[in-house]
């Protein structure tokens, strides 16, 4: 898992050097480990490792820069691949996987379902 903590790392501190951090939102199993090292709480928070990095980026986006995430990530060693059934994009190594992912509203609402499912 060290290495998978390598690449994780090295991919956050570039997209923050370019400016995309702080229009992205890191969600799924990578959090814990973040909020462990944040606040030193070593011990109080559990996690199950995973490979996929998930990115979400809001609707509408609000990123302000340019940058060419896909390159970035080829120099990481990250092959892209595009499901040809839903057309999602993934991009991969042998280590881990990074998806861009955005919230899916539906139903009409643009805001947070208030009720039961």
């Amino acid at each position: 898992m060290q290495k998978e903590t390598e690449v994780f790392d090295k991919i956050l501190k570039e997209l923050d050097n370019n400016g995309v951090l702080r229009d992205i939102i890191l969600i799924g199993g990578w959090c814990p480990l973040v909020y462990q090292e944040h606040f030193h709480a070593k011990n109080e928070i559990h996690f199950k490792a995973t490979t996929d990095i998930d990115l979400l980026i809001p609707n509408p986006p609000k990123i302000r820069k340019e940058v060419n995430v896909g390159r970035m990530l080829a120099d990481f060693g990250f092959d892209r691949q595009i499901s040809p059934t839903t057309g999602l994009c993934k991009y991969i190594n042998p280590l881990l996987k990074v998806e861009f992912l955005t919230p899916e509203k539906g139903r009409g609402r643009d805001k947070p379902y208030n009720g039961y499912l």
